[in-house]
């Protein structure tokens, strides 16, 4: 039975008594403002298709909460409330992003909880690199440090913290090539980062 009351037009069903239609499954409310008008489903809605037309949202929660819509250009999926979570309600359940010839960005930071296997090459480009872990195993035979330098005039070295790395610690150890010098040195010395330390820790040799 279709009824129209204040504007609305309701698809009803007497499934809960019969002759009495009282169980409300489309609803549809008319508005002067398109925004404003809208259809809305009592119940499942199953369809083969949903089409949206560009920057018109699908909106997800109460608040609309989780947004998806396509711009003409990009597509976007927005969370306003709470932790955007993908793939976390399955154990075990494998999650591919992007096709083999992607490229991904993660624009902030990225935190791994679990092991991270890298089949390709892993570019690095920062001021600084950490690694914290007790054992560092490298299969490479041959370690190059100081790639891009472009003459000889900067001086290459690994030094090895052995106190607190402060300006008072003395007990740091290194072995630097000293190229005034063409020659490689042991040392003790302080934390050094800066070629001048390095002049520093030479001269004082």
């Amino acid at each position: 039975q279709w009824k129209s009351q204040y504007g609305n037009l309701i698809l009803s069903s007497d499934h809960t008594i019969g002759g009495t239609y009282n169980a409300p499954i489309i609803t549809v409310t008319g508005n002067t403002t398109e925004q404003n008008r809208q259809v809305e489903i009592t119940g499942s809605l199953k369809a083969t298709e949903v089409s949206m037309n560009d920057n018109n949202a699908i909106n997800v929660g109460t608040g609309n909460d989780l947004t998806i819509y396509h711009n003409g250009s990009n597509s976007y999926i927005s969370n306003s409330t709470g932790i955007l979570n993908i793939g976390t309600e399955t154990a075990g359940a494998p999650i591919q992003i992007g096709h083999t010839t992607s490229e991904v960005n993660v624009g902030d930071n990225l935190t791994v909880s679990g092991d991270t296997t890298i089949n390709g090459t892993l570019i690095v480009n920062g001021n600084f690199t950490t690694t914290t872990t007790t054992t560092h195993v490298v299969q490479d035979r041959l370690i190059k440090i100081g790639d891009g330098n472009t003459g000889t005039s900067t001086d290459l070295g690994i030094v090895f913290t052995r106190g607190n790395g402060s300006s008072t610690n003395k007990a740091n150890t290194s072995l630097l090539y000293d190229e005034s010098e063409n020659t490689f040195a042991f040392a003790k010395l302080v934390s050094i980062s800066t070629d001048a330390d390095l002049y520093s820790v030479f001269s004082s040799l």
